[in-house]
Parts: C-alpha cells; sequence; structure tokens
C-alpha cells in the first residue's frame, strides 16, 4: 500500500513539471514500461505566443484537466479557451496579465486576510495602548485633585496663620500702646505733682522769710517766743517740701526713663510684629501661587485625559473595523477554498467527477491512500 501511495505521489510530481515546462508527459502503454514514456508537445505556445505567459499557463493547465494529448488532437475546449484568451490579451492593448485562476483568488484573499488579522492584532495592541493611556492620566487627574486639595487645606492654614498673627499684633500693639499711654500719664502726674510741691515750696519760703524778719523785728523775748514757733514750724514745713520736691523729682526721672525704654520697647515690638505679618504675608502669596500651579496642572491633566479618552474611542471604533474587516476576509476566504486537483488516473469516478478533491487534506490524503491501496 505505501509503494502504491509513493508511485501517486511521483505521478503528481511528474505532472507538475510537465505544466511549469510546457510539456505533458503521458502514459503510452504500460506494457512497455517508464522508458517509453516521452514529452508530448500540447502547442499551447504555438497557440498563445510568447507575448502573454498566462494564456500558454492556464492553456496548458486546460490540457491536464481536460487529459489532451495535444492541443491539436481532440482538445477542442482547451483550444477554444486559448482562443478567448489570445482575443481577450488583444482588447486589452497587448497587456500581459495572469490571474492565476481560483488558487491565486484564494491566495490573494489569504494575504490580505493575513494583513487584515495582522492590522486586527495591532489595533487590538493599540487599544490596550490607549486604555493604558487613560488609566495613567485618570491617575495624573487623581493625584492632581488631591495635590489640589492639600494645597488648598494648607492656603487656609497659611490664611488662619496669618489672621492669627494679625490679630496678636493687634492685640499686643494695644497693649503697648496702653502701656505707654499709661507710663506717659504717670509721668505727667509726677510733673505735675513735682510742679505743685514746688509751688508750695515757694510759699513755705515766703513765709519762712516773713516769719524769719518778723522775729527779727521783735522788741523782746515775750513777743518773740511765738514768732520762734512760727519761724520752726515754718522751716520744718520748708524742709518736708524740699525733701518731697527731691523724692517727686526722682520719680519724674524715674517715670521718664521708663517711658522711654516702653517707647523704645513698643517700637521694636512694633517692628518685630510687623515684619512677623509679612513674612506670613508673604507665605500666603507663596501658597496661593503653589494653589494656582496645583490648579493648571490638574487642568492640564484632565484635558489630557479627556485626549486619552478620545484617543480610546477612536482606537476602538478602528480596532472594531479592522476586527470587522478581518472578520470578512475570513468568511470571503471560507467562500473560496483553494481547490486540490488530481490526475485522471487517481480519480475515483463517484468521489471526484470532476476531478477536484475537498480542500481538507486529511480527505486528500485519505482519497490517494484508497487508490494506492
Amino acid at each position: 500500500m505505501w509503494l502504491a501511495a509513493a508511485s501517486v505521489v511521483l505521478s503528481l510530481l511528474r505532472f507538475s513539471l510537465a505544466a511549469q515546462s510546457g510539456f505533458l508527459a503521458v502514459d503510452v502503454g504500460q506494457e512497455h514500461g517508464a522508458d517509453l514514456r516521452r514529452p508530448i508537445i500540447t502547442g499551447c505556445l504555438e497557440e498563445c505566443g510568447t507575448e502573454d505567459q498566462s494564456c500558454v499557463t492556464q492553456c496548458e493547465v486546460c490540457v491536464e484537466q481536460q487529459t489532451c494529448s495535444d492541443l491539436q488532437t481532440n482538445c477542442t475546449t482547451c483550444l477554444d479557451e486559448a482562443h478567448e484568451m489570445k482575443a481577450d490579451m488583444r482588447r486589452r492593448g497587448n497587456v500581459g496579465s495572469d490571474s492565476g485562476g481560483i488558487p491565486l483568488e484564494h491566495e490573494g484573499i489569504r494575504q490580505r486576510h493575513d494583513l487584515a488579522r495582522l492590522q486586527a492584532m495591532d489595533g487590538t495592541r493599540r487599544l490596550r495602548g490607549a486604555r493604558d493611556g487613560v488609566l495613567q492620566a485618570q491617575r495624573g487627574v487623581e493625584w492632581a485633585a488631591e495635590e489640589s486639595r492639600e494645597e488648598v487645606d494648607r492656603l487656609s492654614g497659611v490664611q488662619a496663620h496669618l489672621d492669627e498673627t494679625k490679630t496678636d499684633a493687634r492685640r499686643w500693639s494695644e497693649r503697648s500702646q496702653a502701656k505707654l499711654g499709661e507710663l506717659k500719664q504717670n509721668r505727667s502726674d509726677c510733673r505735675r505733682a513735682v510742679q505743685r510741691t514746688l509751688r508750695q515750696l515757694r510759699v513755705a519760703e515766703k513765709r519762712l522769710e516773713a516769719a524769719q524778719k518778723a522775729l527779727a523785728e521783735a522788741q523782746d523775748l515775750a513777743h518773740a517766743g511765738a514768732k520762734i514757733r512760727k519761724v520752726l514750724i515754718t522751716a520744718r514745713v520748708v524742709t518736708r517740701l524740699d525733701w518731697k520736691v527731691r523724692k517727686q523729682e526722682q520719680l519724674l526721672v524715674h517715670s521718664k526713663e521708663a517711658y522711654k525704654k516702653q517707647q523704645r520697647d513698643s517700637t521694636w515690638f512694633q517692628h518685630g510684629l510687623q515684619k512677623e505679618v509679612e513674612e506670613v504675608d508673604a507665605l500666603v502669596a507663596k501658597q496661593e501661587s503653589k494653589l494656582g500651579e496645583a490648579h493648571g496642572l490638574e487642568t492640564s491633566s484632565r484635558k489630557q485625559l479627556q485626549e486619552a479618552k478620545d484617543e480610546y474611542r477612536a482606537a476602538a471604533a478602528r480596532r472594531q473595523n479592522l476586527t470587522t474587516a478581518a472578520a470578512k476576509l475570513q468568511r470571503e476566504l471560507l467562500a473560496h477554498p483553494l481547490p486540490s486537483y488530481v490526475p485522471p488516473e487517481l480519480r475515483t469516478g463517484a468521489d471526484a467527477p470532476d476531478g477536484v478533491l475537498p480542500s481538507d487534506p486529511a480527505d486528500v490524503i485519505a482519497s490517494i491512500a484508497a487508490v494506492g491501496t
């Protein structure tokens, strides 16, 4: 059985070589052996000419299908087909074309189907890339939104700190001004007290002078006693007023120094508070700038997300179109199967009346094996 199958394969190879060379090898008799096999000219090249190779090829294929020994001998079908192809070539203006028939049509559909399938696969890959782009853009938007929220919280905190700083500065300023006003009032009180005591001292000194003068003018000791008492009392008053003036002047000096010190401290403190307020205000401006940048980044991220979504929709549409085209070509390819030609001596008659086996390779091998057995 295996020897018969091998002989069938060799026969198929001989037929193929004969078709390519323009000759047809036929069996002139089994009883004379393989040495009596000889090539027989089909006449296709003579009939078609050398201008159009497709005419010669199709003519030889027709001769093989019709099992003609020669184009001019009992092969009217192939001759008519050669005449028609030659006339068609002349109508085309000697423009050569080789359609290849059903096999080449099948091959063309297969190649277009493979290309469409590869394009569909590339469309799927691009769709996945677009989906990854959408996910990445979405993560970017979420990060930018979170960053904007954090910047808003930071700005709120800085603004609250600025308000607290301004409140503290105002409170400390009011307290310092109140303390300064109190010291100023104390200084004024001390100055008025000194002036009042000085007036009292001058009055007491005048009275002392008057008492001393009256004592000096006294005529006798009896009259001088009362005046001496008056002089002593007045002198004591002057002494006390003088001590009081010195004490009040010291207090005035201390109040002036305290006022000046408080004024210096208040000025320094005001400068410090103002500087702190300015620093916090600059921090607020900086935070507002950061917030603006965060909002700009969020806007840009959302724009990129929208672009990524548009690209994903376009990629999905392209992928759908490519998949539809590939499926259509696949159906077209199934509708144009590749025929399997079997020589006449291998035909079984009822199984393949037209000499074409099914396109399934398993069925072809089974048919050849059945003939070989």
